[in-house]
């Protein structure tokens, strides 16, 4: 492989590592705080289960924490990080696709709450199948410890919504 880039200038392919995780965690971030915000909108729309809603974004806005402090390691010992050819950028791009298909306030008045937790359990299990823990592989214990938290949560979260939509639909 040739071991210069644009310009001839010589490659760094610990920077170049580094840079393609934080740009993955960047749109996860963002991701995830859109969710946090749909989530507390679902509390607002649905005053029944509003403190379930509430828990849900809370549990989002902690898994942003989480992905910022996954950013500050990167950046902190980039050499220490590398993508893992197992996760898909296309996962990411999945996994955007379905939080721009969620209703806004106008449509979210007017769907069902059990057409809102089947739509939920779609996003989770879209977040489910990406899996956190595939975005790099490293030794920083910090790091690995984060996405099995956000990887373990998801998955709770999915658990949570499917035991509401079947409790709905019994």
């Amino acid at each position: 492989m040739w071991p210069f880039g644009k310009r001839g200038k010589e490659r760094n392919p610990s920077a170049e590592a580094a840079e393609t995780i934080l740009h993955d965690l960047e749109l996860l971030a963002r991701i995830e705080g859109e969710i946090a915000r749909f989530y507390y909108l679902c509390s607002e729309t649905f005053p029944e289960d509003r403190s379930f809603w509430q828990e849900m974004a809370a549990s989002e806005r902690t898994h942003v924490q989480y992905i910022q402090r996954m950013q500050d390691l990167v950046r902190k010992s980039p050499h220490l990080f590398r993508p893992d050819h197992q996760f898909q950028p296309a996962s990411i791009r999945l996994f955007e696709l379905s939080i721009r298909n969620l209703p806004d306030r106008t449509r979210l008045e007017k769907i069902s709450r059990e057409e809102l937790l089947s739509l939920v359990v779609e996003v989770e299990n879209s977040a489910v199948e990406m899996n956190y823990g595939r975005i790099g592989t490293t030794g920083d214990e910090e790091f690995n410890r984060l996405t099995e938290e956000i990887d373990a949560e998801t998955a709770a979260h999915r658990q949570s919504l499917s035991a509401m939509l079947a409790r709905m639909e019994a």
